[in-house]
């Protein structure tokens, strides 16, 4: 390989230097040019650090709450909102997690399902005396943007039965069956099917501070092909991965770092004089 300056042939330590700088150049592109960097997102059924300890790491909690989710708007008119979402468990008949649901009745590590009923992770509304149609739940948590501008996001989640997300904006229609979020953005496009992840990706405006992320859980309202009674089954919301873009700077400059560690040249002073007859490599500065 030639050096675009000198046309001499590069050495090895050369290559890989300008390889891993241009590396780390990828990474970090997006956050030199303003982008915001966001922290603070939370997986669900996510402990607090002081509670991690008491929990396990697959099994949650009975009925815990969440301390990071919480349900902002749902059809039932009377309800104190907002309330932390509670978070399922394995443990017990009234906490089953539903088989159907994704990962069956285990979240991955250190997070899991939650919903808005804190006593089980049936519906809103029992089959044959509810509404036949669908209702909407909404979920919402907050994370910090450093700057106002456009950030990216990049989800992996599901839920019972359909789900979209949206970065701020506000609640409308909470007294209706489906309140929906009104003026955000939303990230992807809504996703069905409960027994698998769904990826969610997307940029989004954040202002500097404090922002919102909404959730937004469809339940359908679907007729038993079997008994002819419809329902909606249960409700649910499973959010497993919350990848923060500032972990990409993060690691742009650690890479940057890690190669002027561990690429630099040695002063001359300090480089070893070959013993006699040791034979020169490329690798110990030879051509």
């Amino acid at each position: 390989m030639a050096c675009p300056r000198t046309r001499r042939r590069c050495g090895p330590r050369s290559t890989r230097l300008t390889s891993v700088l241009l590396a780390a150049a990828c990474l970090a592109a997006p956050h030199a040019a303003g982008a915001p960097l966001i922290t603070g997102l939370h997986r669900t059924g996510e402990p607090a650090p002081a509670a991690a300890s008491a929990r396990g790491p697959v099994d949650m909690q009975a009925a815990a709450a969440d301390p990071w989710w919480r349900v902002v708007a749902l059809p039932q008119q009377g309800a104190i909102l907002p309330y932390e979402a509670a978070v399922y468990s394995g443990r017990g008949a009234d906490f089953y997690v539903p088989r159907v649901w994704y990962h069956g009745r285990s979240g991955i590590g250190d997070s899991g399902w939650i919903g808005p009923r804190a006593a089980t992770t049936d519906s809103l509304y029992p089959p044959i005396t509810g509404p036949a149609a669908d209702y909407t739940v909404i979920f919402a948590t907050t994370f910090t943007a450093s700057q106002t501008g456009l950030a990216s996001f990049d989800l992996a989640a599901t839920a019972d039965n359909a789900l979209a997300f949206f970065v701020n904006g506000t609640v409308a229609g909470g007294d209706t069956l489906t309140p929906w979020i009104s003026g955000g953005a939303a990230i992807g496009t809504e996703q069905r099917h409960l027994n698998r992840l769904h990826a969610f990706r997307g940029l989004a405006p954040v202002v500097a501070g404090e922002n919102t992320l909404y959730a937004v859980v469809r339940d359908r309202y679907v007729i038993n092909s079997f008994t002819g009674i419809g329902g909606h089954g249960q409700t649910g919301l499973f959010v497993a991965t919350v990848p923060e873009p500032s972990a990409l700077g993060a690691a742009a400059a650690a890479v940057a770092t890690l190669a002027l560690f561990r690429l630099r040249p040695v002063p001359a002073a300090r480089r070893r004089a070959p013993a006699r007859g040791e034979r020169v490599t490329p690798a110990d500065g030879g051509e």
